[in-house]
C-alpha cells in the first residue's frame, strides 16, 4: 500500500520523487530514513510484493538499500571497534610482559648482552653473534683413527683446569673441533692441549675473518683500487677503519656492475646502520655479503654445478629430473634438503617449500653456519 493524502511530502517516492498513491504498490523503510519507494522503482516484480506481504513481512523488517548499506558499515565499525580493543587489551599485556623481563634482566645482568645492544639501541639492521675462535685437535699422524684422538683428548680433564666447552665435534681424519662460550676458556684448552698433547697433535686456532659487503648498481669502468679510493674519499666515516674493495662483478645482461669489499667489524656495523654509501654522483644500498656455495643440479650446498657427481634433483618438487623438465609447478613444492635433513638428523624441518626458498630451514643452518666464522666484533 502507498501513502494516505494526509503525509504530504513524506509519500514522495525517494527514487522518482513521485507520491506512492494508494492504489499504487509501495515499500516503507523502516530503517533510518523512513521513506517511500514504488516498487517499479525498485525492479520488485507484483508476484514477489504479494509474496513479500503475504509473508516476509509479517516477521521481517523492510529496508531500502542506503540504509542496508549505512547499516552494514555501523556493524563493521563496531565490528573493527572490538578488535581494535582486543589488540590493545593484547598488547597492553605484551608490553607489560616485556617490561617485566627487561626489569628482570637488569636485575641479573650488570653489563646487557649483545642481543639486548641490537635490539634496545637498533643499532642493525640485523642483530649479528658474537663469535669466537675454535680449536681443531689435529693428530700429526695422517692415518691416525677418531678413536685413538678421543682416547688421548680424554688426558685433559676440562674440570680440573676450570674449563667450559660449548661443543666437541669429530671430523675427519682423526680431528676433534672444540667450541667455547669465552676466549679465557678456548686459551687455557689451547695451552694445555699443546703441554699435553703436543707431541702427536697440531693445536689448530682456526682464525674469523672480517665481515663482507656487497654494493650494486655501480655503472661505471674503474679498478678495484679506484673504487676503493672513491668510496673512502666520499664517506669520510669510514676514517682509518680497515675497508678493501676485492671485486668487481659484471653481469653479460645488465649494464650494472657489483662491488665487493671486505672491512672491519666496527665498519660493517656502521655501514649496515647507514644502509647507504656514496660513490661518483650517486648513493647506492650497501648489504652483507654471505656467500653460500649451492649446486643447482642437485640443489645440494658445497660444491658447484660443474663439479656435480649427483643425479639431478628438480628444485621445485624434490623429483630426479631437472628443474626445467618439471611438470608440477602448481602442486605443492617440496624441498630436498629439508627432507633429507629430517631423515638423517630427525630435524623436523617444514619440507613443503621450493629448494631455493630463503626461509628454508636447511639454508638458514647453513647461513648461521657461515655466520659463525666471521668476526662481528
Amino acid at each position: 500500500m502507498g501513502g494516505t493524502e494526509d503525509d504530504g511530502g513524506d509519500s514522495l517516492c525517494k527514487i522518482c520523487k513521485h507520491e506512492v498513491k494508494d492504489n499504487e504498490h509501495g515499500l516503507l523503510c523502516e530503517g533510518k530514513c523512513q521513506s517511500w519507494y514504488h516498487i517499479t522503482c525498485l525492479g520488485i516484480t507484483s508476484q514477489l510484493y504479494k509474496k513479500m506481504y503475504g509473508e516476509i513481512l509479517k516477521i521481517l523488517i523492510w529496508m531500502c538499500p542506503s540504509c542496508k548499506k549505512q547499516l552494514k558499515q555501523l556493524m563493521e565499525l563496531e565490528t573493527c571497534a572490538d578488535k581494535m580493543k582486543t589488540l590493545c587489551d593484547k598488547f597492553a599485556n605484551i608490553e607489560g610482559k616485556v617490561n617485566s623481563i627487561s626489569e628482570s634482566m637488569k636485575k641479573s645482568f650488570s653489563k646487557p648482552t649483545y642481543s639486548q645492544v641490537a635490539i634496545c639501541n637498533k643499532q642493525f639492521s640485523v642483530a649479528k653473534p658474537v663469535n669466537l675462535p675454535n680449536l681443531i685437535i689435529k693428530p700429526k699422524n695422517k692415518k691416525q683413527d677418531l678413536q685413538k684422538s678421543k682416547q688421548d683428548i680424554e688426558k685433559i680433564k676440562p674440570v680440573d683446569i676450570g674449563v667450559r666447552i660449548n661443543t666437541k665435534k669429530e671430523l675427519s681424519n682423526g680431528k676433534i673441533l672444540l667450541k667455547f662460550p669465552s676466549e679465557s676458556d678456548m686459551e687455557k684448552m689451547r695451552d694445555t692441549a699443546t703441554k699435553v698433547l703436543g707431541k702427536n697433535y697440531e693445536i689448530i686456532q682456526t682464525t674469523l675473518r672480517n665481515p663482507q659487503i656487497r654494493i650494486p648498481g655501480f655503472v661505471q669502468d674503474c679498478s678495484e683500487n679506484t673504487v676503493e679510493s672513491i668510496i673512502k674519499k666520499q664517506n669520510p666515516f669510514i676514517g682509518e677503519e680497515h675497508f678493501k674493495v676485492t671485486y668487481i662483478k659484471s653481469f653479460k645482461t645488465k649494464k650494472y656492475k657489483t662491488v665487493y669489499a671486505e672491512c672491519s667489524p666496527k665498519l660493517f656495523h656502521l655501514l649496515m646502520e647507514r644502509k647507504k654509501i656514496y660513490m661518483g654522483w650517486e648513493r647506492f644500498p650497501v648489504y652483507e655479503n654471505i656467500s653460500i656455495l649451492k649446486c643447482f643440479k642437485c640443489q645440494q650446498f658445497n660444491h658447484k654445478f660443474n663439479d656435480c657427481p649427483n643425479k639431478p634433483v628438480c628444485c621445485n618438487c624434490a623429483g630426479e629430473h631437472d628443474t626445467k623438465e618439471c611438470v608440477s609447478r602448481n602442486q605443492k613444492p617440496k624441498c630436498k634438503n629439508c627432507e633429507s635433513a629430517n631423515k638423517k638428523y630427525s630435524t623436523g624441518y617444514d619440507i613443503y617449500h621450493k629448494a631455493n626458498d630463503e626461509e628454508c630451514s636447511t639454508y638458514k643452518y647453513r647461513l648461521d653456519s657461515a655466520r659463525s666464522r666471521i668476526n662481528y666484533g
